[in-house]
C-alpha cells in the first residue's frame, strides 16, 4: 500500500455550494436556513399530533 493521502474534495463542487445563486437579481436562501425551518415545522406538527393522539388513546382505549 502506499503512502496515506490527506482527501481532498473537488473544488468546483465545494465552490458551487458556497457561492449564492442569483436569479431575476434576488438571490436564494442559505440551505441551512430551509432545513431549520423544515426542523421546526416538524417539531411543530408532531408535538400536537401527539397530544391528540395521546387523548384518544387515553378517552377510548
Amino acid at each position: 500500500m502506499g503512502p496515506l493521502t490527506r482527501w481532498k474534495p473537488k473544488s468546483w463542487l465545494i465552490l458551487s455550494m458556497r457561492k449564492a445563486k442569483r436569479i431575476m437579481g434576488r438571490t436564494a436562501a442559505a440551505p441551512r436556513m430551509t432545513k431549520a425551518a423544515a426542523l421546526l415545522i416538524a417539531i411543530g406538527l408532531s408535538v400536537p399530533v401527539f397530544l391528540v393522539l395521546t387523548l384518544v388513546e387515553a378517552l377510548f382505549f
